[in-house]
């Protein structure tokens, strides 16, 4: 990403509301990096009297769920199913996407989380069908993408059910032949 774009991305955040920051450390023993430690984006330190009322509006914004416990794993289950090799950069995906998305519940959250690891599947087959050489292999992983990307639609379409509580509203409009519309909003049978 463009530094200016992302410095304008991260101040604008910034400025309008607190989020998570992950720290991560190499592990001497593994060689990986690991995570160890979460801070505020507004440097409030843990010991001070609003940390935990930021903490929880954070976590909501991002899993809508305000119980530390239940957001971490989501978070992580999410990270699990995404397609970069490194935990950080999908921990701090995750968390950039799912906050964006604004999940106002846990079961938003898990739902968004499998359009999001669905979307990011389907990305990879396309970019792996562009450089494989082989015809087959590249029939196969647009079909491949062609299929990931329709059930992350599918996925979208349930959590806008889900988000509307199943209520779908149909509105019929009548044209004259003279142009002139007549909506109906209240169908009602019989004469």
């Amino acid at each position: 990403m463009n530094k200016s774009l992302s410095k304008n991305l991260s101040n604008t955040a910034e400025e309008d509301e607190v989020f998570l920051k992950y720290q991560f450390r190499e592990n001497p023993e593994t060689g990986c990096r690991e995570l160890c430690g979460i801070e505020l984006s507004d440097k409030t330190l843990p010991d001070s009297p609003e940390f935990m009322e930021k903490l929880e509006l954070a976590l909501k914004g991002m899993t809508g769920s305000r119980n530390p416990e239940i957001a971490e794993r989501i978070v992580s289950k999410i990270a699990w199913a995404m397609s970069s090799e490194d935990n950080e950069h999908r921990l701090k995906e995750v968390t950039t996407l799912l906050h964006t998305l604004d999940p106002q519940n846990e079961t938003e959250a898990l739902l968004l989380g499998q359009f999001l690891a669905l979307q990011d599947s389907g990305i990879q087959c396309l970019h792996n069908a562009n450089f494989n050489e082989l015809f087959y292999h590249k029939k196969e992983l647009f079909q491949l993408s062609v299929k990931l990307f329709r059930c992350a639609n599918e996925t979208m379409q349930t959590l806008l059910k889900y988000r509307s509580g199943g209520k779908q509203q149909i509105q019929v409009i009548h044209v004259s032949g003279d142009g002139k519309a007549v909506i109906a909003n209240e169908m009602k049978n019989g004469g």
